[in-house]
């Protein structure tokens, strides 16, 4: 993993090109993701924000799902890489198609919530919640790789 600061006027996330494919990346919580889970205080442990290759972005929370809960393309990807189904980027996905956006150049970023089960308190509220290797597999998959 490598630490990139971006200079700029408070740029949030910007794209980079890997040798396959371009990759939304987030310089730090966006402001309509630390809303999102500031509306889910208490109710949830993980917020995230899944971004597509159009810019068009989904937000979802931690909870407890089965595959009937999921949107078609989210629910095929999911059982192909056997996810649990639970992440906050699962909801991203499921509200990115949804919407009828593609699922692809995907990107997301999950921030910690104060209050949940997981007991995270206020000091890390907001904080980065790292993808987890469920997750990263689901990405791949449906990015393609």
């Amino acid at each position: 993993m490598w630490d990139l600061t971006v200079p700029g006027d408070n740029d949030h996330d910007f794209y980079i090109r890997t040798s396959a494919t371009s990759v939304l990346v987030h310089n730090e919580c966006s402001d309509k993701l630390a809303d999102f889970a500031n509306e889910h205080l208490g109710r949830t442990n993980v917020a995230a924000e899944v971004t597509n290759a159009n810019g068009a972005t989904g937000y979802g929370v931690s909870q407890a799902r089965t595959a009937e809960d999921l949107t078609e393309q989210v629910r095929v990807a999911a059982e192909a890489t056997e996810h649990h189904m639970g992440c906050a980027e699962i909801g991203g996905l499921c509200d990115l198609e949804s919407q009828g956006e593609p699922l692809t150049g995907l990107g997301a970023q999950a921030v910690k919530v104060a209050g949940g089960t997981q007991g995270h308190d206020l000091a890390e509220h907001l904080e980065d919640f790292g993808m987890c290797s469920s997750c990263r597999r689901l990405f791949n998959y449906l990015n393609g790789g």
